[in-house]
């Protein structure tokens, strides 16, 4: 897998170079790797990054477990982008779902390499 990282205004990048987008937004996308409405909306308001990375991490370990193949399925992908709204270089949920999926593909013996930010 190689997995890229995009801001979602950025989608005209990715569909030039030919890399899907996976939108892992609350709003517009797969909820599966999405943070839920009400810490989103607790960050926004107080913007603790300790505190939504302790609440995201143990949503995404349960994401996995009860959808273990949608993961197998995004983690399968020659190459992809994940997307959300943020804009690059900020602090969001994309940048920790590639830690998240670079250690799914290690257990599961898939070979994974984070390509950066596509800009």
């Amino acid at each position: 897998m190689k997995l890229w990282t995009i801001q979602m205004s950025k989608y005209r990048v990715s569909k030039t170079k030919g890399i899907p987008i996976k939108d892992i937004t609350v709003k517009s996308g797969d909820k599966l790797f999405a943070p839920s409405w009400d810490f989103l909306m607790d960050y926004k308001r107080d913007g603790d990054i300790l505190k939504y990375t302790k609440k995201f991490i143990p949503l995404m370990r349960e994401s996995y477990k009860n959808n273990k193949q949608a993961w197998l399925d995004l983690c399968n992908q020659e190459e992809v982008a994940i997307a959300c709204y943020c804009k690059a270089g900020d602090f969001c949920h994309r940048y920790l779902l590639v830690d998240i999926l670079e250690k799914v593909c290690n257990s599961n013996s898939i070979v994974f390499e984070y390509m950066g930010e596509l800009e």
